[in-house]
C-alpha cells in the first residue's frame, strides 16, 4: 500500500519516514499535562519540518483547544484545532502519532479508506488475520 502511494507520489516520503519511525526529540519535557514527554518530543520533532512549523508553539499557545482534541475519545475523528485542520492525511496521522498513539491502529484504517478506498479495510480481516496467524507460526517453526 505505501509503495503504490509513494510510487504516485500521494505521501510525503519524509513525513512517512516520521510516522513510522517516529523519531521523538529525546530529554524534553512536556509544558502541557495532556502531552507525555515521549510525545512532546514527537511533537518536537515535528515542529522542526517546514510543515510543521510552530506546531509546538500552538499545542502551547492554545492549550486548552489542544487538550480538548487530545482527550477526546475518538480524537482521529475530529478535526483538528485551528490551521492544522488543513494538513494532509498523512500530516494529520503524523500529529496523532505524538498525540494519542492509542489511536493509532483507528487513525490508519481511516487513512487507507480514505486513500485506497474501502474495500482495503473492510471484508474479509479474518482471512488476513489468519494469514498473518500462519507466516508467524512459520517463521516460528523455522527458528526452531
Amino acid at each position: 500500500m505505501l509503495q503504490i502511494l509513494a510510487v504516485s507520489k500521494a505521501i510525503n516520503p519524509v513525513e512517512l519516514d516520521f510516522l513510522l519511525r517516529f523519531p521523538a526529540a529525546q530529554n524534553v519535557n512536556s509544558p502541557v499535562d495532556f502531552l507525555s514527554h515521549n510525545g512532546w518530543g514527537g511533537i518536537k520533532s515535528l515542529s522542526a519540518m517546514e510543515e510543521f512549523r510552530n506546531l509546538d508553539r500552538d499545542i502551547e499557545g492554545s492549550a486548552k483547544r489542544w487538550k480538548k482534541f487530545v482527550e477526546s475519545e475518538c480524537p482521529e475523528k475530529e478535526k483538528f484545532p485551528q490551521e492544522w485542520k488543513n494538513k494532509t492525511s498523512l500530516q494529520k496521522l503524523c500529529m496523532m502519532r505524538a498525540l494519542r498513539p492509542d489511536r493509532m491502529s483507528y487513525a490508519v484504517t481511516d487513512f487507507v479508506s480514505e486513500m485506497l478506498g474501502t474495500k482495503y479495510v473492510e471484508g474479509k480481516p479474518f482471512k488476513v488475520y489468519q494469514n498473518v496467524f500462519i507466516y508467524i507460526l512459520l517463521r516460528i517453526e523455522i527458528k526452531m
